[in-house]
């Protein structure tokens, strides 16, 4: 994350291409704090340089676009970005892919995960990517609750064979699964 700072204070660094600039998933494997300290620094650039860039980030981390969505379109200085933002959610309708505007979706980060994760239940259209948001989704309730053994979270809403649970999802999160769904 170090680049992004450095870039934005070089005047010229790209001669005429430095009105926009783009930010492509900064945060891969990163952990939620870091995830956070990244939002924080991007937020902050995005406030300096705001009138004169057009700034664009793309992500697969739900926990930074609702954070900057947030920020952006909700928080206290909203009023200066609102005009100018548009959060959009490139999404896979049929095998048709469309970028759609973000209205009315939930955005706090663990219930968007729910929400992801229900639609796509619903969908019958699970894949590797649910597992991998599923299982953050179950350590970070865990997390909250004192424990660092998500398999405490599956205990607690009911499920006898934990071990199992937890092996089809870490499993899953790294195959695609659309046509079938595990049953528990």
């Amino acid at each position: 994350m170090v680049l992004f700072p450095a870039m934005f204070e070089v005047d010229g660094w790209a001669t005429k291409q430095d009105s926009h600039f783009f930010i492509d998933d900064p945060v891969s494997s990163l952990d939620d704090h870091n995830i956070f300290v990244t939002a924080s620094t991007l937020f902050d650039l995005i406030e300096k340089h705001f009138q004169k860039r057009k700034i664009i980030v793309t992500t697969h981390h739900i926990g930074l676009y609702c954070t900057l969505k947030d920020w952006l379109l909700r928080g206290e200085k909203a009023q200066r970005y609102k005009d100018i933002t548009r959060a959009c959610i490139l999404r896979n309708n049929a095998g048709v892919l469309t970028v759609e505007k973000d209205g009315k979706d939930v955005m706090l980060y663990h219930l968007k995960l729910v929400q992801t994760l229900m639609t796509a239940r619903q969908a019958n259209d699970l894949r590797a990517f649910h597992f991998a948001m599923l299982r953050q989704l179950l350590e970070n309730v865990a997390s909250f609750l004192g424990t660092t053994r998500f398999a405490y979270v599956l205990e607690r809403a009911g499920i006898t064979d934990t071990a199992m649970v937890a092996n089809v999802i870490n499993t899953s999160a790294t195959r695609r699964c659309t046509t079938t769904r595990p049953t528990f």
